[in-house]
């Protein structure tokens, strides 16, 4: 028996409430005296031929099959699988809206809601907003209080003669950025601690629980004796400084949205390990230790290769106490400097590795 095939096949969707006609068609089969159709249940049309013009009744879809009847046989059925859509995929329901609300509330309302459809909404957290909650297509929130701040998000939910449809849902800025949701990302590391070098420059950005916005401005502090390079939107470009940087405070931002500033957040900043002394870095062990400390200065991985002639590097080492009292220091060119722990008491020192391009500087523990 000869195998049919659509030379106009039904489409993979039909719209819910839309029931635009659509005609299928195979192709036509020598010796074919009818054709049989079947279609989904509530749809219309009727036809004998090897094609056939269908109106789906907008609430369900389903198969369209066909066979072709040739000397009271019939072929294998060439069938296609139709589904509902709940809504225009070209033009899909949105919520729109203010991004923030402030003192004066805001109004949210969902667009391109399909026909015969019914909108219930609500908000969480709950506790951010004055009412969580209601019917229809629109919202008017409102701050629960004054110094309500935080992130939330409006869920506007559809049923319609198709059934539910999935959420639609938008989130929003309630009052100032809440600090703690705000976060500073760096080029000199992420999470809290940002390890950062003598003589370089680092990029620092900051990042507002629901993105930057162009309207939004930002108010920066910095280590005291650092530079800044270049501030623009939501980044800052800081230099640190090649001697005595101060290292432990933090680099932080606020942001006002409209609605207010809020509150400090930040990284705190930190010697980095290794930071190179030009062609060198210095290893620095036992750490901790109790009788003796090794510093050994190498030349970098990258430079062993490179057919360049390193020479050695002068070097000062000087260790600190926690008091920031000077308690060693010696110069080195290029060899390993050994250093006996004797009259060294227990307790936390600072060595700095003071080189021709900054300074090295790195914690470490006397145990006795």
């Amino acid at each position: 028996m000869p195998t049919l095939s659509f030379s106009q096949a039904p489409p993979d969707n039909v719209q819910c409430s839309n029931p635009s006609p659509f005609t299928v068609t195979v192709a036509s089969v020598a010796g074919a005296q009818s054709y049989t159709w079947t279609i989904p249940s509530g749809w219309s049309g009727t036809s004998t031929t090897n094609s056939i013009t269908l109106t789906p009744n907008g609430l369900n879809a389903g198969t369209v099959s066909v066979r072709a009847n040739i000397c009271n046989i019939q072929t294998a059925p060439l069938s296609k699988t139709i589904n509902i859509q709940l809504f225009d995929l070209q033009n899909p329901p949105v919520a729109n809206g203010s991004l923030q609300v402030c003192s004066s509330g805001a109004t949210y309302s969902l667009l391109n809601a399909p026909p015969s459809t019914t909108a219930t909404w609500s908000v969480s957290p709950s506790g951010l907003v004055a009412q969580s909650s209601g019917t229809g297509f629109s919202a008017f929130l409102s701050k629960a209080n004054a110094g309500s701040s935080g992130v939330a998000t409006i869920t506007f939910n559809l049923t319609g003669p198709c059934g539910s449809l999935p959420p639609f849902t938008k989130q929003i800025q309630i009052g100032v950025v809440n600090s703690s949701e705000a976060t500073v990302s760096a080029t000199c590391g992420s999470g809290s601690l940002c390890y950062v070098c003598p003589g370089n420059t680092y990029v620092f950005t900051a990042l507002p629980p629901l993105g930057h916005q162009s309207s939004y401005s930002y108010e920066w502090t910095k280590p005291t004796n650092w530079s800044v390079i270049n501030q623009s939107a939501n980044t800052i470009t800081l230099y640190v400084p090649q001697y005595d940087p101060d290292f432990f405070p933090a680099v932080r931002f606020r942001v006002n949205n409209g609605c207010g500033w809020s509150d400090y957040s930040g990284l705190t900043v930190a010697p980095g390990y290794n930071c190179g002394g030009g062609y060198y870095s210095y290893s620095i062990y036992p750490n901790p230790s109790s009788d003796f400390l090794s510093i050994e200065p190498e030349v970098q991985e990258v430079f062993k290769n490179s057919g360049q002639t390193i020479e050695p590097e002068s070097a000062e080492i000087r260790i600190y106490n926690s008091k920031e009292e000077l308690v060693f220091k010696a110069l080195t060119k290029g060899e390993k400097v050994r250093i006996s722990l004797e009259r060294f008491k227990s307790g936390t020192y600072f060595v700095h590795i003071v080189h021709k391009n900054g300074v090295i500087k790195e914690q470490i523990r006397v145990q006795k």
